[in-house]
């Protein structure tokens, strides 16, 4: 599971009823994230922090591998969140380059943009994940780049375009990466 933030809880949070449901385990869990975040970046201590998720295409052993952040990773997402089972492969790309075991995760959505490994190397984001120990990911959004909920873009198919399907995909993959 994923180590929550109060990102994290923004994201819940406006992902339609996954917020509603979890809005009192997620606080907690925020509160408790708040003060391990402020405890290691006090002392530097990493105890009591969640492992990195091993779930995500593949796995390896310890941490000492570094991947590739132009590598791309494919998660299996469900097309449509409030009607069918059906999934696709929605791209994904990790920059663990600072990561340190226990340390935060950070998540990202490209937006209306394919989803590109530039996005990790470099910013406010990798400064945060380099003060923290973090792994930043950056998840593609449905229809853009290479992650197509559907075969053919025809008017019909448009339909998983929406704003609900795609605060679900976050959650999904939040709930479900690990």
């Amino acid at each position: 599971m994923f180590v929550e933030s109060p990102i994290w809880a923004l994201l819940l949070c406006l992902a339609g009823g996954v917020g509603r449901t979890l809005a009192e385990p997620l606080a907690m869990r925020q509160a408790q994230q708040q003060r391990i975040w402020t405890e290691h970046l006090l002392t530097g201590d990493n105890t009591g922090k969640q492992e990195m998720p091993a779930g995500i295409a593949y796995e390896r052993e310890g941490f000492q591998q570094r991947r590739s952040i132009n590598t791309p990773y494919w998660f299996d997402q469900v097309i449509d969140h409030f009607g069918s089972n059906q999934t696709f492969k929605q791209r994904i790309f990790i920059n663990d380059d600072e990561y340190v075991p226990g340390g935060p995760v950070y998540l990202f959505n490209s937006g209306e943009t394919p989803a590109s490994p530039a996005y990790l190397s470099g910013g406010e984001p990798h400064t945060l994940a380099k003060a923290t120990g973090g792994m930043l990911i950056i998840m593609e959004h449905r229809y853009y780049g290479k992650s197509y909920p559907v075969s053919n873009m025809s008017g019909p198919n448009m339909k998983y375009l929406n704003i609900d399907n795609a605060l679900e995909d976050i959650a999904y993959f939040i709930r479900n990466a690990a």
